[in-house]
């Protein structure tokens, strides 16, 4: 299907122009946000609207470019409901910090925070109804339309009724409740064209209250003393590494180094098996137990960096831990999974929020009824979207069944969750429409939307209003840690999610790093992060974050990966549909549009320090970026020999067609497997570009030492990576926000309507990045692991930084081979 098919009930839209009138008087009087996505610093594009004359609307706006945008779209909320619309500035009104845009001709509901609603059948009498708001004090209304959760209503007449307020529905003919609940009203809106009020009512709603406190931070951890531990394990890393490689050419000392694994496995309610890792440093049971779920695509592998520094930090103090970290069912990993679902990529059709949820609550009792462990206490840790399963489960459980809850870079609900992996759609509603969508790729994960949607719809978690429900019921503490640079959860809607009345605590920790958290120096410290506020909710007590054993982490990784690692992928195949994409013909070439990428590449082209008559390879050129780039840097290079290699001809090919203007550069394309010796003789160029390259191949001091065969001495290397923990949310979400219409035009071509599935597509591949670098087939590098690499071979460095967005993705270093 296509996206412009979804339009009928993913955008409902209003435009009656009484009403739009009313819109846009309520924007100008209650100074309303209207946002237009990030620029590529990564600060908001917003604007706000200071009059309305006629057919224009004057908006004072801030950080947008309003000339590389022919069309502005914004969106706002307003009275509880999102929408979106869209202007043209009026040619020659743009002044400064003010534009004049073309009014709307119709605001789109791009969200329902309850669910989709039916219009009520019956007579006009028997649709009347009565609005009790006090003993003295009602409002006659009539049922508009009606969802499982709450009311549309029609009145002449509002009275008292605003937003938040508590009122009881009866009959007017026969006194009779209409609902077995209080509603409470969400929103009033004047309608001028029927001249009368239009009421949302919801039904079991939480109670809300003041915003929580979001304490925000400029480190992860005050005095950055972790941060200066983990950069000492960082360098102890590299030599363990060495030293585990020599080790493993030999069978017995590799056996000998072992560690020992705790791989247990436990039953879900359907008595399938889930199997689990155990981390302890103790043999007795009891203590303290916790229950890691598996994050979005991840295995129970990638959570050992945090299972080993829990437990460091507990075992300091005295403390008994247990981290229980485990694969659910119908997901990647050990667990089960339904036959017919067990092909590569196929492991997550059956995927549902609900079973997830009971997988939880499986590994909890695994934990306090096994004899072995028999824990006192249960506290959950989720990361991502397991934040949802996680919800569910503790609003379902006893008061007393768990004693903490801490959420990292969570997703509040699974209709924005779902809105943010896909570019925009919003299925849930879609769904409920009775729109079959069948399987797509979200975040590299391949679901069954309609088998996922038709879960969350009977089981009532789709919309953030049932998630603040599920919060309102959740008896223990919850701490929630989000990232500042996360590109998936607004800050502002975990407020509003933790926000209600409940019986245990709350709060939330903006710290400054992205979605992705796993090996990174951010990542690492943010685990001290979980220890220290799991102590503090679990045991009263604000134990001192520890590092875990370097050593011991590095063979236990190790030794978990050598586990459960397959065969190495196919990655011609991966890259042939990164590169150039899978449908449209887009790939690359969409990230290679952005501001951020050209700046990056010409960052890494001066650092090259080009002059006539020199002789230049470009390992992994992919489809020409590092040509494109030659044309916008300066300097005396008129003369230049470029030979460009990839290992997709496909790529090569479209390459051609960014070769630099002839006066510039020569160049000659070749097709290498870099993964072998590279087909250049010796002494053969005086520089070297590596852009994003070393990364993916199974031996990266190999491409090095390959480097330092075919470069002549004196010469020049620029090499550069993805960062530990690249984060794909902030890259993705910057390539969105920074392409204008015209951009997305002139890339796409006759495709442009097909943009909502090129974004999914590209996101889809760079989430496969991450995969493969998490499951050992990648290996990404901070740029102090980069200089290593090249002192080691040696090179001399010049230069060493990190570059690619706002924050930065990538690592760079520029060096030259000692004579």
């Amino acid at each position: 299907m296509q996206v412009a098919d979804l339009h009928s009930w993913h955008r409902l839209s209003i435009d009656d122009p009484s009403e739009l009138g009313g819109i846009f008087a309520s924007l100008r009087e209650r100074k309303i946000v209207l946002s237009n996505g990030m620029d590529h610093r990564n600060r908001p594009r917003t604007a706000r609207v200071v009059s309305v004359r006629g057919g224009t609307l004057s908006l004072a706006h801030e950080n947008i470019d309003v000339s590389r945008q022919p069309i502005l779209v914004f969106s706002f909320e307003l009275d509880g409901v999102s929408y979106t619309m869209a202007g043209a500035p009026v040619e020659g009104s743009r002044s400064g910090p003010l534009v004049d845009i073309q009014a709307p001709s119709a605001v789109h509901v791009v969200e329902r925070r309850g669910r989709l609603r039916k219009a009520q059948s019956g007579s006009r009498q028997a649709r009347l109804a009565k609005l009790v708001l006090s003993e003295f004090e009602s409002v006659d209304v009539r049922v508009v339309d009606r969802s499982r959760s709450g009311l549309g209503l029609a009145s002449r007449f509002a009275g008292a009724l605003e937003a938040g307020r508590d009122v009881r529905v009866i009959r007017n003919e026969s006194g009779a409740d209409l609902e077995a609940r209080t509603g409470t009203v969400r929103h009033v809106r004047f309608d001028s064209g029927a001249q009368e009020y239009r009421i949302g009512l919801s039904f079991d709603a939480a109670r809300e209250t003041e915003l929580v406190h979001v304490e925000s931070r400029r480190q992860v951890l005050p005095g950055g003393v972790a941060a200066r531990g983990w950069s000492r394990v960082s360098l102890a890393s590299q030599a363990l590494q060495r030293t585990s490689r020599r080790l493993r050419s030999a069978n017995e000392s590799a056996a000998a180094s072992e560690p020992e694994i705790d791989v247990v496995e436990f039953k879900n309610q359907k008595r399938q098996p889930i199997r689990g890792i155990v981390d302890r440093e103790h043999a007795e049971p009891g203590g303290i137990g916790v229950v890691i779920p598996p994050a979005w695509g991840r295995t129970k592998e990638t959570l050992l960096p945090l299972a080993r520094t829990i437990v460091a930090t507990f075992a300091r103090a005295g403390h008994r831990v247990t981290v229980l970290r485990f694969d659910g069912t119908q997901r990647r990993g050990e667990s089960f999974v339904d036959p017919e679902c067990r092909q590569r990529g196929d492991e997550t059709l059956r995927f549902t929020y609900s079973q997830a949820a009971a997988d939880l609550e499986a590994a909890a009792n695994f934990l306090r009824g096994s004899p072995r462990y028999a824990v006192d206490h249960v506290a959950l840790v989720t990361f991502s979207l397991a934040a949802i399963e996680g919800r569910l489960a503790l609003a379902r459980s006893d008061a007393d069944d768990f004693a903490a809850w801490i959420a990292v870079v969570g997703m509040t609900d699974v209709q924005s969750a779902l809105r943010s992996v896909s570019g925009g759609i919003d299925y849930v509603l879609g769904k409920e429409a009775s729109v079959d969508f069948g399987v797509h790729e979200l975040g590299g994960v391949r679901i069954d939307i309609d088998h996922a949607s038709r879960d969350v719809l009977e089981n009532d978690i789709a919309t953030l209003d049932e998630a603040k429900r599920d919060v309102a019921r959740i008896a223990c503490p919850i701490a929630w840690i989000h990232g500042r640079d996360d590109g998936w959860t607004e800050i502002e809607r975990v407020r509003e999610l933790l926000s209600v009345e409940s019986p245990a605590s709350r709060s939330i920790i903006e710290v400054p790093t992205g979605h992705q958290l796993r090996t990174s120096t951010e990542a690492l410290d943010t685990f001290l992060l979980v220890s220290e506020q799991l102590s503090k909710l679990v045991i009263g007590e604000m134990l001192a974050p520890t590092i875990p054993d370097l050593a011991d982490l590095e063979m236990r990784n190790e030794a978990e990966r050598r586990r459960v690692r397959g065969a190495r992928p196919d990655l011609r195949g991966f890259w042939q549909d990164y590169l150039l994409g899978k449908e449209f013909g887009v790939g690359m070439d969409l990230l290679g549009a952005t501001p951020f990428y050209a700046e990056f590449m010409r960052d890494q082209v001066r650092h090259l320090k080009l002059r006539d008559g020199l002789r230049v390879l470009d390992l992994g050129a992919g489809t020409g970026g590092f040509l494109r780039s030659l044309e916008s840097v300066s300097g005396p290079a008129d003369n230049v020999d470029i030979v460009c290699a990839d290992l997709v001809r496909g790529a090569l090919e479209r390459g051609r067609g960014a070769s630099a203007h002839p006066s510039r550069a020569q160049a000659a394309f070749c097709v290498a497997d870099f993964e072998t010796s590279l087909p250049f003789a010796d002494d053969s160029f005086d520089r070297v570009m590596a852009s994003l390259l070393i990364a993916y191949l199974s031996h990266g001091s190999s491409l090095v030492r390959e480097i330092r065969r075919v470069l002549r001495p004196k010469g020049r290397l620029v090499l550069s990576s993805p960062r530990r923990d690249a984060d794909l949310s902030s890259l993705y979400r910057e390539t969105i926000a920074t392409l204008s219409a015209s951009d997305l035009a002139e890339i796409l071509g006759g495709d442009f309507q097909n943009f909502d599935e090129v974004q999914r597509n590209y996101l889809n591949e760079a989430a496969r990045l991450v995969e493969y670098e998490e499951a050992g087939h990648f290996v990404f590098r901070d740029p102090d692991e980069l200089e290593r690499l090249l002192v080691d071979e040696g090179f001399e460095v010049s230069a060493s930084y990190v570059s690619l967005g706002n924050p930065p993705q990538a690592s760079v270093v520029a060096a030259t081979l000692k004579a």
